[in-house]
């Protein structure tokens, strides 16, 4: 069968386009304030994972034609699906950078959406020195961006990664983080433009291939790692260690990560002097609870950060600011708890059990319940 999509904006605006889905082809029309165009892709998924589709249309057969290896490829993208499938009927080449860098022939695809293109002008920019290629979609060019775009690892080939790829290929400290790498999940390098701190670490290379996560979720999702991450430099600072950073970001997994963390924690608990006179914290004024206790002083914070074999020893500065305020949690479980204040109100920055390993849900409930009096 044959379809067709209309959307038309006017009366508000004088704006229309359509999808048409004929024998031949797919024909993407739009009109723009008495003007024209066409587009050589109709920006919209037409082939499901297996290779099926609800319209039929001639470029449908030329797909079920296409050896399994090619359809398997071109199947890993939600975007532009037609425009890849017309570039590897047009051309041999297209082929070719399909298996060879197949991120980079997504994003000439992209650029030909742009203008009315012809068979002729797929094969002749397909005949274009690579790193021309990059040059024409981007506006400039980077060196070893043929190679980062060889490496990258897509999640759906959706349209927001295509974005996040496309902002990268103008910034060329960004691609010069993954220079080493010899693969690249796209998660890591929108963490990396986002997180500075974390920008290019290695551990985010073994995160992201464990976990599956989309773009829009991955920040969220290594938020402890990032924690993780943030108070390893901090500890690595404390030491006198110049290149903190440096060392936490070379950690090639979570796990190495953490066993830096917890090396830093024991040598600054063990070289930490108590103060003398000791360091009193602004007054908490939070209601009282048995089980939860202040920890109203610096000397009071380093002991519990030694009994506790964990960091908070470097959150003195923060508690004198009253930025950060500390407890010790006797009930359900011994723990060590960071209440952050931000505009007279207080939530949970952090609760950690001893060895910095995590509550279990019965003690971070029976906080919550008592945070939740704050209101």
């Amino acid at each position: 069968m044959s379809g067709k999509i209309v959307v038309d904006y006017s009366p508000h605006l004088e704006v229309s386009f359509s999808i048409e889905f004929s024998d031949n082809d797919v024909l993407v029309r739009g009109r723009s304030h008495g003007e024209e165009y066409s587009f050589f892709d109709p920006g919209v998924m037409v082939f499901y994972e297996d290779g099926s589709s609800d319209f039929a249309f001639n470029l449908y057969n030329d797909f079920a034609a296409l050896e399994p290896a090619v359809k398997r490829e071109l199947l890993a993208f939600k975007v532009m699906q037609v425009g890849l499938i017309k570039s590897c009927i047009t051309s041999h080449r297209a082929l070719q950078m399909l298996f060879s860098n197949k991120v980079l022939l997504w994003l000439l695809v992209d650029f030909f959406c742009y203008f009315e293109t012809k068979n002729s002008d797929i094969v002749r920019f397909l005949g274009m020195k690579r790193q021309n290629i990059i040059k024409l979609v981007a506006g400039e060019t980077s060196p070893g961006a043929v190679n980062f775009l060889r490496k990258i690892l897509l999640i759906d080939g959706d349209r927001f990664e295509l974005e996040v790829i496309k902002d990268a290929l103008v910034k060329p400290e960004l691609i010069g983080k993954f220079r080493h790498w010899d693969s690249i999940p796209v998660q890591a390098i929108y963490v990396s433009d986002k997180r500075e701190l974390v920008s290019g670490a290695l551990f985010l290379k073994d995160f992201f291939e464990r976990n599956r996560v989309g773009l829009c979720r991955s920040l969220q999702s290594i938020s402890d790692l990032y924690k993780l991450a943030e108070d390893t430099v901090s500890l690595g600072k404390s030491l006198n260690f110049k290149n903190a950073e440096s060392l936490v970001v070379k950690c090639e997994k979570e796990s190495d990560l953490k066993r830096l963390h917890d090396v830093w924690v024991v040598k600054l608990n063990k070289s930490r002097e108590l103060y003398e006179p000791d360091l009193l914290f602004p007054e908490c004024y939070l209601p009282k609870n048995d089980n939860i206790i202040w920890i109203s002083s610096a000397n009071e914070l380093i002991k519990e950060a030694r009994l506790m074999r964990h960091c908070a020893a470097t959150y003195v500065e923060k508690a004198n600011a009253g930025v950060s305020v500390l407890f010790s949690v006797l009930y359900p479980e011994r723990a060590t708890l960071e209440l952050k204040k931000i505009d007279k109100k207080y939530s949970i920055s952090e609760i950690k059990a001893r060895g910095n390993k995590d509550v279990s849900k019965e003690t971070l409930d029976y906080v919550r319940r008592w945070v939740s009096r704050f209101d």
